[in-house]
C-alpha cells in the first residue's frame, strides 16, 4: 500500500489507485469473513482475484521504471498476494513481522553490529523463542527455562 501511495503521488498513476482500491476492498472483506467463507469456493474472493489479474495484464511497458519493477514483482509473486483471503490465520499485512524484527534492528543500531555470526544466530534463536512465547500468551521465563534445561540434557 505504501508503494502504491508513492506511485499515486509521484506519477499520478491511476493504475496504482485502482490496485490500491482492490487491496482496500479485499482487506475490508477479510474483516467481515466468517470461518465458513474460507471453506469451498468463495465468489467474492474469486472477484478480487479476477480484478488483480486484470490489473496485472495491462500493458505497463510505457510506465516509469520503478512502477514496471513493482509490477514485475507482483506478477512473480502473484500466487501469494491474496493468500490472506484463503487462510483465516494469515493477516492482510506484514505489520506483525516488522514488529518481530524491530528488536534485532534496535540491537544492531545500539551495538553497531554482532561481533560474530554465532552471536547473531544465538540472539535470533532466543528472540524467536521469546516472541513466539509472547504471541502464544505463555510465560517467557518458563519457556526459556525449558529451553535451557533441554540444552543441559542434550549436553550431558
Amino acid at each position: 500500500m505504501r508503494e502504491l501511495k508513492n506511485f499515486e503521488d509521484a506519477f499520478n498513476c491511476t493504475w496504482a489507485s485502482k490496485l490500491k482500491q482492490v487491496f482496500k476492498d479485499a482487506i475490508s472483506y477479510k474483516k467481515q469473513m466468517t470461518v465458513e467463507d474460507y471453506l469451498g469456493a468463495n465468489q467474492k474472493v474469486k472477484g478480487f482475484e479476477n480484478q488483480l489479474t486484470e490489473l496485472l495484464e495491462i500493458d505497463y511497458s510505457g510506465k516509469h521504471k520503478k512502477l514496471r519493477a513493482f509490477i514485475k514483482r507482483l506478477i512473480k509473486n502473484r500466487g501469494s498476494i491474496l493468500t490472506f483471503l484463503y487462510h483465516l490465520e494469515v493477516p492482510p499485512d506484514n505489520n506483525g513481522s516488522e514488529r518481530s524484527i524491530r528488536n534485532a534492528k534496535v540491537k544492531m543500531k545500539i551495538s553497531n553490529q554482532f561481533k560474530l555470526f554465532d552471536f547473531a544466530n544465538h540472539y535470533a534463536i532466543i528472540r524467536s523463542v521469546i516472541d513466539t512465547t509472547i504471541k502464544n500468551s505463555k510465560n517467557v521465563f518458563e519457556a526459556l527455562s525449558c529451553l535451557a534445561n533441554q540444552k543441559l540434557i542434550a549436553a550431558e
